[in-house]
């Protein structure tokens, strides 16, 4: 058992905010606590950005760490649509972005390692979520390029 399963989800957040860097176990009792919960709250969602952010700084690789990205993922595929906020996707669309495009080797720029990701993040569960759509379109939005094959993914996921 986890030294953090008796902990609350406002404490676990709290604690890895004050370490300033990712902590896999506490990740994963926070999503448990989450998942067992079966809905995300606006408040809930506030913790979990203020958490994700809180340990970026100037002197890191990226503001959003591939981990926390996971994460958000798991959350965002273990909560059905309607017991998550509008915050929610907010949060889904700007960690992620962040993740892929505020990195110091290509930034502003999807590359093909994270086009390979994401894809595999996006379709693992074989369903096509409106956060994940509306991450998409985001992406090609603000990206400033895009793999290919990213772009026929998101033409063959919108037209289903």
């Amino acid at each position: 058992m986890s030294e953090h399963a008796d902990k609350d989800l406002e404490t676990l957040c709290t604690e890895l905010k004050e370490q300033g860097s990712v902590d896999q176990e506490r990740l994963n009792a926070i999503k448990a606590l989450i998942l067992e919960d079966g809905e995300i709250d606006e408040a809930e969602s506030k913790l979990l950005r203020d958490m994700i952010y809180s340990t970026w700084t100037e002197d890191s690789k990226e503001q959003v760490s591939r981990w926390e990205v996971e994460f958000l993922f798991d959350l965002n595929e273990g909560i059905e649509v309607e017991k998550r906020p509008g915050s929610w996707q907010e949060l889904f669309i700007d960690a992620t972005t962040s993740h892929v495009m505020s990195d110091q080797e290509s930034e502003g720029v999807i590359d093909a390692e994270e086009t390979a990701w994401l894809i595999d993040m996006i379709e693992k569960d074989d369903i096509y979520d409106p956060n994940e759509i509306a991450l998409l379109q985001h992406l090609l939005k603000t990206a400033q390029d895009i793999p290919m094959d990213l772009k026929f993914r998101l033409g063959i996921i919108l037209s289903l």
